[in-house]
């Protein structure tokens, strides 16, 4: 399966070994590939509450060198350490638009700035200080084209760069975590027909995306204010899915808790509670990669979905 690319800061040749920056931890993926398929070595480290602030508009590491000290111990525990990584950040730290033009430029730098343009109405930080990415998608009706276009702060994403840097290692592929779920649910299962869902619980906040098969056609993230609030951004995403964009309907949904702070009991209210209100079954996300079980995350494959999603994208797995 070749998975869509969603949101590239940079490109690269497919890396071996993905790291994922979260609120309460950080996790350093590497895979390889043997006579039985893929293998996966994982190694992660908690931080300590305050350390790292996954914010749109405000410096996210509190204090560097605590956060390189264990950056260092965890690459440190992989079988290798790598001279280039994927970098997974956190989903809150960017805004997600979905992006509609009737005539498209033919010159990339072209449309490069009338997204700039667009989006510098509604951003939350000037266009100037902005790294921007978008992934094309559909024609329209009237035969213009929709994108999906992310902005994060440059002097936040060079942040966590500076981090994989001064750790010897090169971040060439960076991206968002919701998106690399997304990847890793293409690049798990039987191909996706038809409208899903992927409901995303991570530390301190809650995406939602909607997909059409491999293509993304809305994307909505939230500060978390519990499981009433991720309920009510799943319930406002299914209406405007249905009333504003004239949804045909979803076929599936899955569920993913991509922290360990939330106990099984939240997991299963959060499952009753969206079948009820979507009328559908949740699904959760398998991962056929060996070595997950004994990896340090207890072998559950929510945990490590962003880091091996990025990684599978970037490997066209």
């Amino acid at each position: 399966m070749v998975v869509k690319s969603l949101f590239r800061a940079f490109t690269s040749s497919a890396t071996q070994t993905s790291i994922e920056v979260a609120c309460d931890r950080l996790t350093a993926v590497s895979i390889h590939r043997d006579s039985q398929g893929l293998c996966a070595t994982v190694a992660s480290e908690s931080l300590p509450l305050g350390l790292l602030t996954p914010d749109l508009n405000a410096r996210n590491i509190a204090d560097p060198k605590a956060f390189d000290e264990l950056l260092g111990g965890v690459l440190a525990r992989l079988p290798s350490k790598p001279n280039r990584v994927a970098l997974v950040i956190p989903d809150s730290v960017a805004t997600v638009s979905q992006v509609s033009l009737e005539e498209v430029p033919l010159r990339a730098a072209e449309l490069d700035e009338l997204l700039r343009w667009k989006l510098g109405k509604v951003a939350p930080f000037r266009m100037e200080d902005a790294q921007v990415a978008y992934d094309e998608g559909s024609v329209t009706e009237m035969g213009g084209r929709e994108y999906t276009v992310s902005i994060v702060r440059r002097d936040i994403l060079e942040d966590y760069e500076a981090t994989c840097v001064r750790a010897g290692v090169h971040p060439g592929v960076v991206d968002l975590s919701g998106f690399s779920v997304i990847n890793a649910i293409l690049s798990a299962g039987p191909t996706l027909l038809g409208d899903w869902l992927l409901v995303y619980v991570a530390c301190g906040y809650c995406s939602v995306a909607v997909m059409q098969g491999d293509r993304l056609v809305l994307f909505r993230n939230k500060m978390s204010r519990g499981v009433d609030g991720l309920l009510d951004l799943v319930h406002q995403t299914s209406m405007y899915y249905q009333d504003r964009i004239a949804g045909r309907g979803l076929n599936q949904v899955y569920l993913v808790m991509g922290t360990s702070a939330l106990k099984d009991e939240t997991r299963e209210t959060v499952r009753s509670a969206l079948e009820t209100d979507l009328g559908l079954k949740v699904g959760f996300i398998e991962l056929s990669l060996k070595g997950l079980q004994t990896a340090g995350l207890a072998g559950s494959a929510d945990l490590v979905a962003a880091p091996i999603g990025l990684l599978l994208r970037d490997q066209g797995v």
